[in-house]
């Protein structure tokens, strides 16, 4: 449940050198000037941009919905309807016209409208679980991303003192 997460850290090359900008390939912000991005940032950005995180908080919001629902079966309900027939000419035809209203109230309902409410309620937990999962995937791609990118940066500056050092033995 891993999605689609793209993370960039600087890693930084020897002062004098200049990298050759490679076409499709983004910039890292050390290029740029701009600062490093630190892993609130990226999970910031993260989380702003997956696609998983929106869908699993509008099931949360439907779950809030179908709650609601649940509980206003409870009420009692009113409905108004009304209706007029009118022939022509008046001369062979009479008019008719109606109005009714109707008030409904359970007065037993066997607990169908408690457990409609408690499997609302249960459905809204599950769905709220749901997007902590969808979160807690999100935050851990971004935190294995960043940390493989740190010990790569950490390689990188190891074999850069190496070979500064063969440098040294060189001249």
């Amino acid at each position: 449940m891993f999605g689609g997460i793209s993370l960039f850290v600087l890693v930084g090359g020897s002062a004098g050198a200049q990298q050759p900008a490679i076409p499709g390939r983004p910039t890292s912000s050390a290029d740029s000037g701009a600062a490093p991005l630190s892993l609130e940032d990226a999970l910031r950005e993260a989380r702003a941009a997956n696609a998983q995180l929106p869908v699993a908080a509008i099931e949360v919001d439907i779950a809030r919905a179908s709650v609601r629902e649940a509980k206003a079966a409870r009420s009692p309900t009113l409905g108004i309807s009304s209706s007029i027939n009118t022939g022509g000419p008046l001369a062979y035809t009479t008019s008719q016209g109606a109005a009714q209203v109707v008030g409904e109230a359970s007065l037993l309902d066997g607990g169908l409208r408690r457990a409609n409410i408690n499997t609302a309620n249960h459905r809204l937990e599950g769905a709220g679980a749901g997007f902590r999962v969808a979160q807690k995937d999100v935050d851990l791609a971004v935190k294995l991303q960043f940390s493989e990118f740190l010990r790569a940066q950490t390689e990188i500056a190891f074999r850069q003192q190496g070979l500064e050092r063969l440098k040294t033995y060189t001249s």
